[in-house]
């Protein structure tokens, strides 16, 4: 994947207990994520700041000239 994919919207909101970073997935969303599978079937999202303080999500691509990091949860299991 070369290309930078954007997917959600979000919205920060800041409440007493700190920042809420609320999260919505559209119907194109949904297409863009299937597409972007790896071969394990996951889907990586880097969640990134704006310069207004927003944040906004993006696909993670393919990183050039440096070793992928390994996926913290890699398997089914869940940890519970």
């Amino acid at each position: 994947m070369s290309d930078k994919v954007f997917v959600g919207k979000t919205n920060v909101v800041t409440t007493q207990y700190g920042e809420i970073v609320k999260v919505s997935f559209g119907p194109q969303d949904f297409e863009k994520l299937n597409n972007a599978k790896n071969d394990m079937g996951w889907v990586n999202l880097e969640i990134k700041g704006k310069r207004d303080g927003g944040k906004y999500i993006q696909i993670q691509g393919e990183y050039k000239g440096a070793s992928k990091a390994a996926a913290v949860n890699d398997s089914d299991a869940m940890p519970f």
